[in-house]
């Protein structure tokens, strides 16, 4: 089947998933979010280099991750009339001269501006994205490939960017960015051209509201107190005297760690103990963040 050809399924349709669109779906899905992976070199390089408060850092983070959700707003108009390869084609545009144009200021105010216009774009790619996963024959599996992606991504930024900040600056994130998505760019044909959504399916209508709300809100809490966490561990070893170098050698071992999880994730069927390995992950995270408050220099 050609990338031409593809186009997502209505509801209880799924098709496989080419290798094309697959590899497209891990890309993009990793590049939008980059600079979030990368937030502890990132915020560290902001403290040091634009001498940056935590409540600017913070606010700065916030309004990535607040501009990646508000993506979802437009998306609901065109989603279901836009040719789907237009819309990655021009967020993909934005996102490249947001990060270009980020690279080249040094005002904050004019930097968090920029900020929200490319953080946008990459949350439109991201829903482009996370729909196109969900018409897979297995979407548990794409997804586990594409926390994958983010990992790998996460991994080497933590490795590259701190050497690189010490001779380049702050720009080194952003024109890396724009780099590998002018690179991605062939890509954008593999997505479909669009779909007809179907009538929501009786097992989907017979879900309670609250229940659904809850999810939702439960993500949403998940990702804030995670986010929390990463964007100021690098001011934790900071803190703890491990130099930037060291403090990204440090995050991207155990980045390698998340990397064999999303790796399991992605061999084992998403019915097969997924209460137990959800419990499992949440008191990992849990001890994680509990060994940071006395000696974050342990092992």
């Amino acid at each position: 089947m050609s990338s031409d050809s593809v186009s997502v399924p209505a509801a209880g349709a799924a098709l496989p998933c080419p290798p094309r669109l697959l590899t497209a779906i891990i890309l993009f899905a990793a590049i939008a979010p980059g600079i979030l992976m990368t937030a502890p070199a990132v915020a560290a390089q902001l403290a040091s280099q634009w001498h940056l408060t935590p409540a600017q850092i913070g606010h700065l983070f916030s309004t990535e991750l607040g501009a990646m959700s508000l993506a979802t707003l437009p998306a609901w108009w065109w989603i279901g009339r836009v040719n789907w390869r237009q819309i990655a084609a021009l967020a993909a545009a934005v996102f490249i001269a947001g990060n270009l144009a980020s690279a080249l200021v040094s005002d904050f105010s004019l930097l968090l501006g920029l900020r929200f216009v490319a953080s946008l774009a990459g949350g439109t790619l991201m829903i482009l994205c996370i729909t196109c996963a969900a018409g897979t024959a297995n979407p548990s599996r794409v997804y586990a490939l594409w926390v994958l992606g983010q990992l790998v991504l996460g991994t080497v930024g933590l490795l590259v960017l701190p050497p690189l900040f010490a001779h380049v600056g702050l720009m080194a994130v952003y024109l890396i960015l724009a780099a590998i998505m002018l690179c991605c760019l062939p890509l954008i044909r593999a997505f479909p051209s669009g779909f007809h959504p179907a009538q929501t399916t009786t097992q989907s209508a017979a879900i309670p509201w609250i229940r659904k709300a809850f999810a939702v809100l439960s993500v949403l809490t998940f990702y804030i107190s995670l986010s929390a966490v990463w964007t100021f561990i690098g001011s934790i070893a900071a803190a703890a005297g491990l130099s930037p170098v060291n403090s990204g050698q440090v995050l991207a071992a155990a980045t390698l760690f998340g990397i064999a999880g999303a790796g399991g994730a992605a061999l084992i069927s998403a019915r097969r103990s997924g209460n137990v390995l959800i419990w499992l992950g949440y008191a990992l995270l849990i001890a994680g963040i509990g060994l940071l408050f006395r000696e974050p220099l342990l092992l």
